[in-house]
């Protein structure tokens, strides 16, 4: 059994879950296979033990589809949500472009990926300098400035215009989901938020 811990921003535990590992290698699934088997999962109401291993090998062809299932039946505050959290984690630039619409992406987060039980926060993220000038920011973000520097200091200086340290306030009922274990790294302190609901925005280095 793996144990997934949702933790506050102070550290304490809030609630926990048991998923039940699969205790053979996965076969290989195609993406229509992969599709099918989140959709099934979800319309029935519980994982099956392929459901991680199917929302891994979804290929963009059926990420978005996958997604606004999982948003259309709610399953935020259920088990499933977690796994979507940690699947945003790691292709959540992916999923981004998959969507390529911010406004319905907002949407789909706030329905599918597990709630925020905290206090209004300091948040911290690494962006182009092309697109914050032009008023664009995204969802991830950190409470962590050393991670987030990282980031501002090194894929986004290969863009042009460089990067950007961004920093600003955030009340909590505009917090999509925090961080714990199922976000794979919790040493990031990774967040979602919701973009609009973003205050007191400033640059505060930037990287060329």
């Amino acid at each position: 059994m793996l144990q997934i811990n949702f933790i506050s921003p102070s550290g304490t535990v809030t609630s926990s879950i048991e998923l039940k590992l699969p205790q053979h290698h996965q076969k290989n699934l195609k993406s229509s296979e992969a599709f099918a088997i989140i959709r099934n999962d979800i319309l029935a109401g519980k994982p099956t033990e392929l459901f991680a291993h199917a929302l891994e090998t979804v290929s963009c062809k059926h990420l978005k589809s996958a997604w606004i299932i999982a948003s259309e039946n709610n399953v935020r505050n259920t088990v499933f949500s977690s796994f979507f959290r940690t699947e945003w984690t790691t292709r959540s630039h992916h999923i981004r472009q998959e969507f390529a619409d911010d406004n319905l992406l907002n949407t789909v987060l706030w329905n599918v990926l597990p709630p925020y039980k905290g206090n209004d926060l300091t948040i911290l993220r690494r962006e182009q300098t092309a697109r914050f000038n032009a008023g664009i920011v995204g969802f991830n973000w950190s409470t962590d400035e050393k991670s987030a520097d990282i980031f501002a200091s090194g894929l986004c200086t290969t863009y042009s215009g460089g990067g950007t340290l961004l920093k600003a306030r955030i009340h909590a009922d505009g917090i999509i989901s925090g961080y714990g274990n199922h976000t794979i790294d919790p040493s990031e302190k990774g967040i979602v938020v919701d973009p609009k609901c973003i205050i007191e925005i400033e640059s505060v280095r930037i990287y060329l």
